[in-house]
């Protein structure tokens, strides 16, 4: 599928329109089933379970506010961003990345996998929790350092 995929891409095929209609139909479900998902790992392990969990608080603290700190600093010290005329946008870009959080798609492979998907999805929702006060700090850094 992935070949044919990317020969379609490089190939500049398109799928008849209610095929495609068809794709994006499926596709635009990703994000609500993958919350849904999500809750319902979360609601089996119980609030308290989650606040207690310290290990979350560690993979997060360092995902979302030691990585980009550290590219904030590699960027805004090395000065990369001045070796391209869109630099600034592109470290900007990184910069932003390197502070998001897991991907509820974590929580799916931990799921498919065997693996612990209730403590993925604690893993989720605390790193999108804690990115809304990390990821503009991140911002400000970068822009005060370049």
């Amino acid at each position: 599928v992935l070949v044919i995929s990317l020969a379609m891409f490089l190939g500049g095929i398109k799928l008849p329109p209610i095929i495609g209609n068809a794709f994006d139909g499926v596709g635009g479900t990703l994000g609500p089933m993958s919350m849904l998902s999500i809750g319902m790992l979360l609601g089996e392990r119980g609030i308290l379970n989650i606040i207690k969990d310290k290990r979350a608080y560690l993979v997060c603290f360092l995902r979302v506010i030691i990585c980009p700190l550290i590219v904030v600093l590699l960027v805004g010290l090395l000065g990369v961003e001045k070796l391209h005329p869109d630099g600034w946008n592109i470290m900007f870009i990184v910069v932003v990345s390197s502070g998001s959080s897991t991907a509820a798609t974590v929580t799916q492979f931990a799921q498919m996998y065997g693996n612990d998907a209730s403590h993925a999805g604690i893993i989720n929702v605390m790193g999108v929790l804690m990115c809304i006060i990390t990821m503009p700090l991140a911002v400000m850094v970068y822009q005060l350092l370049t």
